[in-house]
């Protein structure tokens, strides 16, 4: 019946839930009894279960942790951290250090993924206690482990006040401090670099890890640890974090040494997705920096990011990570140059291919194609690749999203300045997109500015300014206009485009007729000042004031 299985499920519950109750008295009655043996076995026990629990999603195990909070299961860890973090010197101290590390790994599986233990840990002191602890027993390797350990933990999608509180009390120096004492020690090392992965997701931690040595002992870790692949993710990871948005981080890859240890260690695991995503994550912040770009060339890295687009290609999230590398490396001339070179032209277009859908994907390969076809060269590698009719693909594709229709367009702004380019690109309907786009993202200033700056190159191309007229090109430019009339660079960019749309015979009285005389005399009033809108003003007028009803304006 419905009452008794409900009975029997309450039954597994309790006994359930008992486990954890059991395991936080064994672990007080052992404090109680001031046996440090049985604390530490005890409080081990604990632990274990803990760590067992924490994985209950992946295994299908039960989560006794609830139950084992309910029993004050934090309190009781964070009391025995208290007890043991100061302790006196000698035998007694090394009795400590075991009940101190025993209460630290309890902490961290407590709290591993759970964000209401965190808030519970967290309210109850520990992370000063952690730090304390670690302070203690600088030559202990498990308590410093297990302190990193805990800190990683706890810092998981933690509150700004969690990450205060790291960093005040010094907690964020014991995990540098830690790499730094015990640089051979894999766990240690490894478990630190995920500490700092995490702390320094806070723009206050990354700062003061940098201030503290953290991006040099990684950097001695990408070094001593190598052939370590999980290491190595947690150490490309606390890099990227590092690096994002902080220059101050980046001054180890302004030298060439620092810059080939980073590039050594992806070299030796290019082959593992996972590990790839964090370092071209890291990459791409580091890059971002103008003196380390041409160390991107001479160190080898740029080769291997193009590799890189070749042999993963199928795998989205690891081509996201590198474009965005790529992107920023290549700003540098030398690697737009290199680029072609490499093939970096068909690798992107290929990547964009794999993954028509990906709206992230086709921002940073965009983006990535526009910086390659600066180079003059590289525009004619494009086209050939088939880079216009991908961009145009990916510009329908995503026609309804902001950010990838802006991307795709400033990439064809760039490669249409080439004739074969622009030919093209007006061959296969990029006259037409671009005032689709203008159309469906009339209020975004960038989008308008690159679709009318594309309009204005293909329009140099007489049947294009046919093709303008009859996808009603004029009226959008000029509602492009009227909505950013007072950004300059956008009235400049719609007078310049509407100019050679209006040299189109046919083009003058549609223009006339839609007051675009009159819109141009407004602008040119509202830009008095600017140089470059009064002269694309002059151009506007030059062919669209032939509409004798305008000039009554």
């Amino acid at each position: 019946s419905t009452q008794s299985r409900s009975s029997a499920a309450s039954d597994v519950y309790k006994r359930q839930s008992q486990v954890g109750t059991n395991l936080v008295n064994k672990l007080r009655d052992a404090i109680t009894a001031g046996d440090a043996e049985a604390i530490a076995e005890a409080a081990n026990a604990l632990a274990t279960c803990a760590d067992a629990s924490s994985k209950a999603d992946e295994t299908g195990e039960t989560d006794h942790r609830p139950a084992m909070i309910k029993a004050g299961g934090a309190s009781v860890v964070t009391e025995l951290l208290r007890a043991n973090a100061t302790p006196p010197e000698g035998a007694a101290s090394r009795a400590a250090a075991e009940c101190a590390t025993a209460a630290l790994r309890g902490a961290r599986f407590i709290a591993r993924g759970a964000e209401a233990n965190i808030e519970a840990l967290v309210e109850l002191g520990v992370v000063q206690l952690i730090a304390e602890a670690m302070r203690s027993f600088p030559q202990h390797a498990d308590a410093q482990q297990w302190g990193c350990a805990a800190i990683l933990a706890l810092c998981w999608r933690a509150k700004p006040a969690t990450h205060d509180q790291v960093r005040e009390s010094g907690a964020l120096k014991c995990v540098v401090e830690a790499m730094r004492m015990h640089p051979q020690n894999t766990k240690v090392v490894d478990v630190a670099c995920g500490a700092v992965w995490n702390m320094a997701s806070s723009a206050a931690n990354k700062k003061r890890c940098g201030a503290e040595g953290g991006v040099d002992v990684i950097l001695q870790a990408l070094k001593d640890h190598q052939s370590n692949v999980d290491l190595m993710k947690n150490a490309f990871g606390a890099l990227w974090t590092l690096t994002a948005n902080c220059a101050e981080n980046k001054y180890p890859f302004r030298d060439p040494a620092g810059m080939q240890v980073l590039v050594d260690a992806v070299a030796v695991h290019k082959d593992d997705a996972d590990a790839l995503f964090q370092a071209m994550g890291a990459l791409q912040c580091i890059a971002a920096d103008r003196e380390s770009r041409e160390l991107c060339l001479t160190t080898g890295f740029l080769a291997i990011a193009i590799e890189v687009l070749r042999v993963h290609r199928e795998d989205v999230t690891v081509m996201k990570a590198t474009c965005g590398a790529l992107r920023n490396i290549v700003i540098f001339t030398g690697c737009k140059i290199a680029c072609g070179e490499l093939g970096a032209h068909e690798a992107v277009i290929a990547a964009l291919q794999a993954h028509p859908g990906d709206e992230a994907l086709a921002q940073d390969a965009c983006g990535l194609i526009r910086s390659l076809g600066v180079h003059l060269p590289n525009r004619t590698l494009l086209r050939e690749a088939g880079a216009i009719e991908e961009l145009l693909a990916s510009l329908d594709r995503h026609m309804e999203s902001a950010a990838p229709t802006e991307h795709a367009c400033r990439a064809l702004w760039e490669l249409i300045l080439n004739d074969a380019c622009n030919e093209r690109c007006g061959e296969n309907g990029g006259t037409e997109l671009m005032v689709r786009a203008l159309k469906q993202h009339v209020t975004v200033a960038g989008l308008v500015t690159a679709a009318c700056a594309a309009l204005q190159i293909l329009t140099v191309v007489v049947a294009n300014r046919g093709r303008a007229a009859e996808c009603d090109a004029p009226q959008a430019v000029l509602d492009a206009l009227n909505a950013h009339e007072d950004d300059a660079t956008v009235a400049e960019r719609t007078l310049r485009a509407l100019a050679h749309i209006a040299a189109h015979e046919g083009n003058q009285i549609k223009c006339g007729a839609l007051g675009w005389v009159a819109a141009t005399v407004k602008t040119m009033g509202k830009h008095a000042e600017n140089a470059a809108v009064i002269e694309a003003a002059c151009g506007c007028l030059l062919y669209t004031s032939d509409a004798a009803d305008d000039l009554l304006c």
